[in-house]
């Protein structure tokens, strides 16, 4: 009988980055995204870490901006003038958010599969794969929202 490889003990193991990208719907995509974020530092790529809560977090915060800001300079505008602006913002920072969460599974599930944090540290990313699927999403969820504002109008 084969016996399953013991577990090595890491210090700060990685998370599950889509666990984390799911805790969007119970703390906020802000939170969600720093969360990501700080997982970089977990998976070995420390240098990742400001520039993707800078992508996700700031994309999220300026489209809340731009949405209350165009609230109150247009407060008798049409709906879709005022929403759909900051709401791009906010799915172009939702798909920051997975496209981050993609590209720390393949990782991650190293990780999980053989605790060997050098197979973490050796994986090689495709960040322009990950970002088209990325942005994939941002354009469908684009379009679901544009076909559902002007339905309402």
């Amino acid at each position: 009988m084969s016996e399953m490889p013991k577990r090595k003990h890491v210090d700060n193991p990685p998370w599950n980055p889509y666990r984390l990208l799911g805790l969007m719907f119970i703390i906020t995509n802000v939170v969600s995204s720093i969360l990501l974020g700080i997982n970089w530092r977990r998976l070995g790529k420390p240098q990742w870490v400001m520039p993707s809560i800078l992508a996700t977090a700031g994309a999220i915060l300026l489209g809340l901006v731009v949405f209350f800001v165009s609230l109150s300079m247009m407060p008798n505008a049409d709906f879709a003038v005022v929403f759909f602006p900051g709401m791009t913002l906010i799915l172009i920072g939702f798909g920051a958010m997975f496209t981050v969460a993609k590209m720390q599974n393949g990782a991650y599930e190293k990780w999980k599969n053989t605790s060997d944090m050098q197979y973490v540290y050796d994986h090689e990313y495709n960040f322009r794969r990950d970002a088209l699927i990325g942005a994939g999403l941002v354009v469908g969820l684009g379009i679901m929202l544009f076909i559902m504002i002007r339905l309402d109008a």
